[in-house]
């Protein structure tokens, strides 16, 4: 009966941690960000996979008829083939992020592959139209610890979304607005494709027959169109460090401190400081931490006992932390005080 019981415990850890790498709203990977504030009347559309000639210069007319400023995810090879277009994108206004340099599936990817495709992704950019957002959305959705990881190393924010028009299809434009008014809750990021990763050229035609529709029906309703960097400052201004009571702070800096302390595995100190940490990851300052909580602890696919070499490389980053929280710093300080 026990060897049945551990079988299914095993399954179901391995099905949950599954779910959870391509789920676009888990967060048991690291820190993203997926929507706005549930009920907002904001929304932001987003397109991946571009640039791709000509359906993305046609969502640049329908955005530009409307008035409407959008976010674009695209592939570094692609963006070499066609920086005329990726140029263009820039000079309506738009937002553009990291989409990899050719779309492969993070899940799969060593932490060196993955640094190479978003370092790639970014450089092409970069020799495309210079400075551009720091936005990254990992290919299919999918990601584990070390892909969120290796994306804030190179200063970029993992972003997902919470809608989407499941149009890599190509399904009439119909369906695909059906398919988004059925998910909308308010706050939402829509995913859509102006591209297709297989190659350049994949007709797109129906997903811009459908943003042509969907932003006149939601402008009507009253809902503002805005890109992901501004959703994210709404979102952040009710969400600030400081909001954090001083209690919770000090709980939080006293449960790093004792982590930082230890000299031998102490699981039931691990399991309530990352549970401390997940409940307040609106706390920039712990999302560099919890992929380190994430690894020991927290569900069954990643709870092992830690080496003592990593013990004793996480005891300077627990004390860091736990200082930071009771200076009340910002990131920015943090950052700036502690030299990371």
């Amino acid at each position: 009966m026990f060897p049945a019981l551990i079988g299914l415990t095993a399954a179901a850890a391995a099905s949950a941690a599954a779910y959870q790498s391509m789920a676009p709203s888990g967060q048991w990977f690291g820190q993203t960000f997926a929507a706005g504030m549930r009920g907002s009347k904001q929304i932001a559309l987003t397109y991946d996979d571009g640039p791709n000639d000509p359906h993305t210069l046609k969502l640049l007319d329908v955005l530009t008829k409307h008035g409407v400023r959008a976010t674009f995810f695209m592939i570094g090879r692609y963006v070499q083939e066609r920086p005329d277009i990726v140029r263009a994108v820039a000079q309506a206004g738009h937002l553009i992020g990291n989409h990899t340099f050719t779309h492969p599936l993070l899940i799969f990817q060593s932490e060196a592959q993955t640094r190479s495709q978003l370092v790639d992704c970014t450089r092409a950019l970069q020799d495309a139209i210079g400075d551009h957002s720091n936005l990254f959305r990992p290919p299919f959705g999918g990601r584990r610890p070390a892909t969120i990881r290796v994306a804030r190393e190179l200063g970029l924010q993992t972003v997902m979304w919470n809608v989407t028009g499941y149009d890599w299809n190509a399904p009439p434009a119909a369906a695909i607005e059906k398919k988004v008014a059925r998910q909308m809750r308010g706050g939402d990021v829509i995913l859509l494709h102006d591209g297709g990763h297989r190659a350049l050229g994949t007709d797109r035609a129906q997903t811009v027959i459908a943003t042509e529709s969907l932003i006149p029906r939601y402008k009507d309703q009253g809902h503002e169109f805005v890109t992901v960097v501004e959703m994210r400052a709404v979102t952040s201004s009710t969400h600030k460090i400081a909001a954090m009571d001083d209690a919770t702070r000090i709980e939080i800096a006293e449960c790093l401190e004792q982590l930082a302390a230890q000299s031998a595995w102490n699981a039931e100190l691990w399991q309530r400081c990352y549970e401390l940490v997940t409940a307040n990851l609106n706390d920039e300052l712990l999302a560099y931490i919890h992929d380190d909580l994430i690894h020991y602890t927290g569900h069954p696919l990643f709870r092992r006992e830690p080496r003592p070499a990593d013990l004793q490389s996480f005891s300077q980053e627990f004390r860091d932390i736990a200082g930071a929280l009771r200076s009340r710093m910002s990131v920015t300080e943090f950052k700036k005080h502690y030299g990371w």
